[in-house]
């Protein structure tokens, strides 16, 4: 059984949050569809050559762990550097198809995994933060995606009950139906 290699990427703002010594003002989130498994890096700034450094960097920590090789498929919002064509490019080239969330009512839901993971990682980032007694919070970002990944998830089909760290286990436990 191979997992999926469908991923949802989004970049979160964290400028409002950090004090003006903090270099990192910005995180890449990149989440495997299928296990839900969170990877995430903090960003100096949002260029173009930044994210496509940072998404090469999260894709291919995805795939050393255990994803497949292979076409992916990611979706994102509009945030301007995953639309700008240097961007896009990169990513075409790699082979990756690439679906972008267009505002309206009927494509709302269509990041509602990850940002439901990225509301638990801010609040696990904040919480290791003040728990560390740091000022800002780019020292916490591993511990905040860790903890994201070790927490069971109390919905979806096939993985309720399960932390993403786990669920690859149990998908390969499973016998294949015929």
């Amino acid at each position: 059984p191979e997992t999926d290699t469908r991923f949802d990427l989004d970049l979160w703002d964290g400028r409002t949050q950090a004090p003006e010594t903090q270099v990192v003002k910005w995180v890449m989130l990149l989440q495997d569809r299928f296990s839900r498994k969170l990877f995430g890096m903090g960003l100096q700034s949002r260029q173009t050559d930044v994210l496509l450094g940072a998404f090469n960097t999260l894709l291919g920590q995805a795939r050393s762990d255990a994803i497949p090789d292979g076409p992916a498929e990611v979706d994102m919002d509009a945030e301007s550097g995953f639309t700008a064509h240097a961007f896009r490019d990169a990513l075409e080239a790699q082979n990756i198809t690439i679906r972008v969330k267009t505002p309206g009512r009927e494509e709302k839901q269509s990041l509602a995994q990850l940002d439901s993971a990225m509301a638990t990682f801010k609040k696990a980032l904040f919480r290791y933060q003040r728990e560390a007694g740091d000022d800002g919070w780019e020292n916490s970002i591993d511990d905040a995606i860790a903890f994201v990944n070790r927490k069971p998830m109390p919905y979806g089909r096939g993985t309720l009950g399960n932390a993403p760290n786990e669920i690859e286990k149990i998908y390969e436990q499973q016998p294949e139906e015929v």
